[in-house]
Parts: structure tokens; C-alpha cells; sequence
């Protein structure tokens, strides 16, 4: 929220208009346009209990999309690796 907060206040600066929508923080998973929520409940009912095997990261990737048809273009705005020393810093 408050990486949004600063965009908006450096944009405004620039001249731009502030942007009309409230800002919900979110991730994407999936778009399905053209499926019905039955449809999509049918789906994960018929295989929600999918369990993957324990994998290791090692970076998350901020991405940010272009409006366009079809969803995408998706652009790469930062890549931040996960070392493992940081990260049992930060939750110690």
C-alpha cells in the first residue's frame, strides 16, 4: 500500500491525474473470461487436492501488465533473489 501511496504522490507531481479506482492489492492466478463460476467450481472440486512436490525458490519476479486483449504483455519491473541467510534474518 504504501509502494502505491508513492507512485501516486510522484505521478501527481509529474501533472497526471490521481487515479479514480481504489487500489486493492492482489495477485493473479488465473483470468477466465469465458468460464462460468460453476464451471470453475466443477474444475477444482474434480481436482483441488492436487499436492506438488516441495521445491526450492530462489527469487520472486514483480510483474506488471499491459491493458491489451488477451491479457499481457507482461513486463518484468524487478527481480529480488531470496538468499536464504536473509531470510532467516528477517524472520528471527
Amino acid at each position: 500500500m504504501e509502494l502505491q501511496a508513492e507512485h501516486e504522490r510522484l505521478l501527481q507531481r509529474l501533472g497526471l491525474e490521481p487515479e479514480g479506482r481504489k487500489y486493492i492489492p492482489h495477485v493473479t492466478l488465473a483470468r477466465l473470461r469465458d468460464s462460468s463460476s460453476w464451471q470453475v467450481a466443477d474444475y477444482l472440486s474434480a481436482r483441488g487436492h492436487y499436492r506438488s512436490l516441495s521445491f526450492a525458490v530462489s527469487r520472486f519476479v514483480l510483474f506488471s501488465s499491459r491493458t491489451s486483449v488477451g491479457g499481457g504483455p507482461y513486463l518484468v519491473e524487478e527481480s529480488y533473489p531470496l538468499v536464504e541467510t536473509e531470510l532467516r534474518r528477517a524472520y528471527t
